[in-house]
């Protein structure tokens, strides 16, 4: 029995973490099987999967015993960095095809079996990575096949109070370098992926604490997911430059002669996706929103009541 006086608290924060923890290896584990066979789609959920768990445990440092955050931190931040190539390879040889078939005048046949050679090369250099991912989730698995540690997760700590902390943070940050992104012209400025990281980033802490803020959160998920399918798009092509211009360096330049319209054509495609981004940004964060969800999460939290054990 708490003593009168002493601040009273509630299962929520256990609750939510153990919801998302169970989801996500639950996903990881039906996805492993792909993963021993590099199929794509499997690399690229996985990699999800890892973030989402990374969101997960960074938002419930709080809450959990300090060694064990940060052995699932570091964890799936491993996870992350292991699949990352594999996958960013993967996406480059299809956005290649992709050019080819639909403007085959850009790139001819030549430069498409070099590119295509090139990038399996690297390809295959990644495999003993993705082995490695596997094994690792595969021995994770194993050792949570018993109820997690949701005996650890601390109830001292006030989930609302909390993430209302967080989500402030977040908005004013995502405002700061929005100011930022609106003014830039350049398709290849390193800002625009440092935005997209962040984006990224929000979209997940968001998607935890949707359940405790509903539609005052799920608002800001269909925003983050349309700006997101830009940013990814933009991405891809600004590494798929980066990787013609490498290439060509390492090749002789007359092995190229249609290398300078493909840059042009990828870097046609990376400013607008720089003015979707732009555009999608303006619309969403020129009206009330940012106001409109701090006074909503203020409210939702004076709402809240801790219960009693």
């Amino acid at each position: 029995m708490k003593q009168e006086g002493e601040v009273k608290y509630c299962y929520i924060s256990r609750n939510v973490f153990a919801k998302y923890f169970e989801k996500n290896y639950n996903d990881i584990k039906e996805k492993l099987p792909l993963l021993e066979i590099l199929d794509p789609n499997a690399i690229h959920d996985i990699r999800v999967l890892s973030r989402r768990n990374r969101a997960l445990f960074s938002e419930s440092k709080q809450y959990l015993p300090k060694e064990i955050a940060d052995e699932y931190l570091e964890e799936n931040k491993k996870i992350t960095r292991l699949l990352g190539k594999r996958r960013e390879l993967d996406v480059l040889l299809q956005i290649f095809t992709s050019i080819k078939k639909t403007t085959p005048i850009i790139i001819s046949d030549h430069l498409y079996e070099i590119f295509s050679n090139y990038v399996e090369e690297k390809r295959k250099e990644e495999e003993p990575n993705c082995i490695q991912a596997k094994e690792i989730l595969s021995t994770r698995l194993l050792k949570i096949i018993n109820p997690f540690y949701y005996s650890k997760v601390s109830e001292k700590y006030c989930i609302y109070e909390h993430s209302k902390k967080r989500i402030n943070n977040t908005l004013k940050k995502l405002k700061e370098e929005y100011k930022k992104i609106i003014k830039i012209d350049d398709p290849m400025n390193e800002e625009i992926h440092q935005f997209r990281i962040l984006l990224k980033k929000t979209r997940y802490m968001f998607e935890i604490y949707k359940e405790i803020y509903g539609h005052t959160i799920v608002r800001w998920l269909k925003l983050l997911k349309e700006a997101q399918n830009y940013l990814g798009l933009w991405n891809d092509c600004r590494i798929l430059l980066t990787l013609i211009n490498k290439l060509h360096k390492e090749k002789n330049n007359k092995n190229f002669p249609d290398c300078d319209t493909i840059k042009n054509y990828i870097y046609g495609i990376l400013l607008e996706k720089l003015r979707d981004i732009q555009n999608e940004m303006e619309q969403n964060l020129h009206n009330n929103i940012i106001f409109e969800t701090r006074v909503d999460v203020k409210r939702l939290c004076k709402l809240h009541k801790c219960i009693d054990k």
